[in-house]
């Protein structure tokens, strides 16, 4: 038998989702703090893509602006300028160790009863 209560919602999912371009005033103080807090760790979201570009290789995407006006990733610049933007990326490998240590050092959790009676 086939559950068919996406077909007939009841009154409290009705009241809920209205219509699917209305929403119910009593719900935009929760949507607003939403938004707050979403904005508000932005520059943690933008510093954490960064580090995580720098990571895997890609050291050399931050963008500049050159004094004729282009921006232009600080990569193209240096190959503008006929030279090779080198990598030497040692943070992967240092990820890559401490995520293995990680994996191998866990742990279960050990729980050992006692007697109150032993005096222990």
């Amino acid at each position: 038998m086939a559950n068919n209560s996406y077909k007939n919602p009841s009154m409290k999912q009705l009241d809920i989702l209205k219509t699917e371009n209305e929403i119910e005033r009593s719900h935009y103080p929760i949507l607003l703090q939403a938004q707050k807090a979403w904005e508000n760790i932005e520059h943690f979201r933008q510093k954490r893509k960064r580090n995580r570009d720098y990571t895997y290789g890609k050291q050399w995407n931050d963008l500049i602006k050159l004094p004729d006006g282009r921006v232009v990733s600080e990569e193209q610049y240096i190959r503008e300028q006929g030279k090779v933007p080198l990598k030497n990326n040692l943070i992967r490998q240092m990820v890559k160790a401490v995520l293995g240590q990680f994996r191998n050092n866990q742990t279960q959790p050990v729980c050992i009863g006692r007697n109150r009676a032993w005096g222990n």
